[in-house]
């Protein structure tokens, strides 16, 4: 199976989103999943958050629709990164699975940040209280699901520690980590947190690690560097392929199981 990890720009232009996930896509054309940054769609803490307006949801569900077709037509799997409008009239920070254009299910984030003063994601994102893992071929291959600080709890946006969501997938022949983390200034300890994050979990449970991170700032902005790697990790927690550390880029494995 062929697994692509995405390192993209994720703005608050909706349309630029859905034309660079469908770049991806068509640049990798042999690729069984690809997994997206977290907000990939949406925009990370826009357009879609609990003070959206009508007007944005309904230019979300247009775009949207755009990517469920292009999905249906072409026969490609997708894991999603976005923000996302449910039935329930709350706004989530999701990774939604679509088996050509279908989806299967959606996983929400759980482990929302915050600091000591402010609400974080909690202003704009209702929170997950489930961990979802999921089945991708007919072969039983088992994924799960994570959204940046489920994987590491970053230490100034989780007071409350780390709970160790990942812990819930060490049945998984793979996990899934999409992210959106990048400030302004580049630090590489906050690189080598992330980093070293996800090679202890691949390692701790000998299973596959994808990782799809922006490559803008948590705004939108252009900047010259990441400060969480993409790429995918084998189970001994060394990196098989990785994106570059700055701009839009992709790499596909073929991992046998």
């Amino acid at each position: 199976m062929k697994i692509t990890a995405s390192q993209l720009p994720v703005t608050q232009d909706m349309e630029a989103n859905l034309d660079t996930i469908i770049k991806t896509l068509e640049n990798n054309p042999d690729s069984d999943w690809l997994l997206t940054p977290e907000g990939s769609l949406s925009g990370y803490c826009y357009n879609i958050t609990h003070e959206s307006t009508k007007e944005q949801i309904d230019q979300y569900f247009v775009v949207l629709d755009k990517l469920e077709t292009y999905l249906k037509q072409n026969k490609r799997n997708i894991a999603l990164g976005t923000g996302h409008y449910e039935q329930d009239k709350f706004a989530y920070n999701q990774i939604r699975y679509y088996h050509q254009g279908n989806l299967i299910t959606a996983y929400n984030k759980q482990l929302l940040t915050r600091n000591g003063s402010g609400l974080g994601e909690h202003y704009f994102y209702l929170f997950g209280t489930d961990s979802v893992s999921i089945e991708i071929n007919q072969s039983g291959t088992l994924v799960g699901s994570l959204l940046c600080n489920d994987a590491w709890a970053f230490p100034g946006a989780s007071p409350d520690g780390d709970p160790y969501i990942w812990h819930k997938y060490k049945e998984c022949d793979m996990v899934f980590v999409a992210s959106n983390c990048a400030t302004e200034q580049y630090n590489d300890v906050i690189y080598n947190w992330h980093d070293c994050h996800l090679s202890m979990w691949a390692l701790e449970h000998q299973q596959h690690v994808i990782s799809s991170s922006a490559c803008t700032d948590m705004r939108g902005g252009l900047i010259d560097h990441v400060q969480a790697p993409s790429g995918i990790m084998g189970p001994d927690g060394k990196w098989i392929a990785k994106c570059k550390d700055s701009g839009e880029d992709s790499v596909t494995v073929e991992i046998s199981l």
